[in-house]
């Protein structure tokens, strides 16, 4: 079936996506589309464009029939993935105890670069 969507289009001449490459992000589920969704609508209000020295793709479109979100192809170091981002609502206040088995993860899953992925998480 060939539907007609708004994604792949150029804005006009004034639009950002004019002179970059773009990608199209599908998601299987509708709770990580619309998390994500909502995390880009977060980033694109406060102009956020570098996390932690980290570029971040410029959300351009989304589609919620299609559950897709087009945005800008961004070079290295990046950070792509938020459908598991909290926004500045849902952060909760943890303790100590709870806070010292996250920095042991990320120790686990980061190695030596474990306190780069912390700094990249703390100022999103």
């Amino acid at each position: 079936m060939h539907r007609q969507t708004g994604l792949g289009r150029r804005p006009g001449r004034n639009g950002l996506a004019d002179a970059q490459h773009t990608a199209v992000k599908f998601f299987d589920r509708l709770d990580r589309y619309e998390r994500e969704r909502d995390v880009y609508g977060v980033l694109t209000k406060r102009r956020i464009i570098v996390i932690a020295g980290h570029t971040v793709p410029v959300c351009i479109l989304s589609d919620d029939e299609l559950r897709a979100i087009e945005m800008t192809i961004v070079t290295r170091p990046f950070v792509l993935d938020f459908a598991g981002a909290k926004l500045p609502h849902e952060v909760p206040d943890f303790d100590d105890e709870i806070m010292a088995e996250h920095y042991e993860h990320l120790r686990e899953l980061f190695g030596d670069r474990w306190t780069d992925a912390l700094h990249v998480a703390d100022r999103g």
